[in-house]
């Protein structure tokens, strides 16, 4: 019997997205030239140790009767454990996030290998993933892009009730803002 619901759908949905996003933080990280040199602080520790210690746990999962269950949920507190520390306000990367970062990209590749998962192009995966939600939601790119520009003009003009209520109006359609220094970026979001 296969277990099939719209929600497993979307959950699974997520957990990807979780991962590729997670994958897309750590290419980037060790694409950076990094200078900051500092000791590790101790989620940086734990991070590193978690490095360290996956390969055995992937190990023990596979030796045990082929147990992909047990992996994927390994590979889920890998990365739930990654993007909490990745996504904290004010992350810097620096030294110990480039071995963390590299550590997980290595992981990734050994496990996509293994398991015939996990392996496609960061970039064109999500992308594929946006189209996929979005059309499932009812909702078009252009239309988003249309709204993140009006919001971007009505800021410029220091209206900044309309800026807000823009923002309001993605947030209900299920798109996440992130404005940087390099403008604004956006992506899907998930309950």
């Amino acid at each position: 019997t296969i277990d099939f619901s719209d929600q497993s759908i979307n959950e699974s949905q997520a957990a990807l997205h979780r991962f590729y996003t997670c994958v897309k933080k750590c290419e980037k990280i060790s694409k950076e030239e990094i200078s900051t040199q500092s000791a590790p602080s101790s989620e940086e520790n734990l991070l590193l140790l978690m490095g360290e210690e996956f390969e055995e746990k992937m190990t023990d999962s596979l030796c045990e009767d082929f147990n992909t269950a047990k992996l994927f949920g390994q590979i889920f507190e890998y990365v739930r454990a990654l993007n909490g520390y990745l996504d904290k306000k004010n992350f810097k990367a620096n030294n110990n996030t480039a071995r963390i970062a590299q550590t997980f990209l290595g992981h990734q590749k050994t496990f996509s290998k293994i398991l015939a998962l996990f392996g496609e192009p960061t970039g064109t995966f999500l992308a594929q993933l946006r189209k996929i939600v979005l059309k499932s939601r009812g909702v078009k790119a252009s239309d988003i892009e249309e709204k993140i520009q009006a919001r971007k003009n009505a800021r410029a003009d220091k209206d900044f009730a309309k800026a807000d209520q823009l923002r309001a109006e993605l947030d209900s359609l299920g798109v996440n803002i992130m404005d940087s220094p390099q403008g604004t970026d956006w992506d899907i979001k998930f309950s």
